[in-house]
């Protein structure tokens, strides 16, 4: 075509005789052939094209078409995959990064490149399974961090107890409590047999003994009683708080309003 230009330009008066020589000086119309030159052409409405041979055409257009279709830019499993040429004039592929693709980034800085287009497919996939497995890590990840945070506001639990202590007095308070002590043959964490003694067991903070010998006790409805050895004074503070609370509550189990 550019040949055929730079030939239309330098011999147009040429040209514009073909259209007088051979139709009785009637100007050709867009379609119509006409040899000039012992060359077969043809009037479009660019200008006169060349001819070529059955088929040549037909064959080198098919091979254009896929040399445009194998350059063109495409998506594979969702990333985008595109051709780039090097000084050298080879061709290598890109792949569209992970990273690139959550910032919605079509193409930049962090994306792979590969000698062939197959080779970037084989990535896409990749990508997709490293994604799959950062997915799954995420979701463990979630659920452990759940699972302490459910843990750590058990162990924190003090039934109200420590809730206005002071940092430092806060901490030993629920160390304290979260001790494990063994009751009637059971291990368990200190606050949970105290709460089960006060709540459905029926027992109460008393002062046993007489004068400078007294000491509060969690007594039981028949007389036994576990000591400070092993409720601990932090324990009867809690048991003390519990049992106000139990007080608190009508058979209903709802709050008391003085009505």
């Amino acid at each position: 075509m550019e040949y055929l230009d730079e030939l239309q330009k330098s011999h147009s008066d040429q040209f514009e005789r073909i259209e007088d020589l051979w139709k009785g000086g009637k100007p050709a119309q867009i379609g119509e052939t006409r040899l000039h030159g012992g060359k077969k052409m043809k009037k479009t409405s660019k200008g006169w094209e060349l001819v070529k041979e059955f088929g040549e055409k037909e064959k080198k257009e098919e091979i254009k078409s896929k040399d445009i279709e194998d350059s063109k830019e495409f998506e594979s499993n969702g990333f985008n995959i595109y051709p780039i040429k090097f000084r050298d004039g080879k061709e290598r592929w890109a792949i569209q990064s992970i990273e690139n693709k959550n910032k919605g980034v079509i193409r930049g800085g962090g994306d792979s490149l590969f000698n062939t287009k197959d080779e970037a497919v084989k990535e896409s996939v990749d990508q997709v399974k490293e994604i799959a497995r950062s997915d799954e890590w995420d979701k463990k990840e979630v659920e452990k961090k759940n699972k302490e945070a459910d843990a750590e506001k058990l162990r924190t639990d003090t039934f109200g107890f420590a809730d206005s202590l002071p940092p430092r007095e806060k901490g030993k308070a629920i160390a304290i409590l979260n001790k494990n002590v063994q009751w009637n043959s059971k291990l368990g964490k200190r606050k949970d047999l105290i709460k089960d003694l006060v709540e459905n067991k029926g027992y109460k903070v008393k002062s046993i003994g007489k004068d400078n010998t007294k000491e509060d006790v969690l007594q039981s409805p028949d007389g036994g009683f576990l000591d400070s050895k092993v409720v601990t004074k932090v324990g009867l503070g809690l048991a003390k708080l519990l049992e106000n609370n139990k007080l608190e509550l009508n058979f209903e189990g709802k709050p008391i309003t003085g009505d």
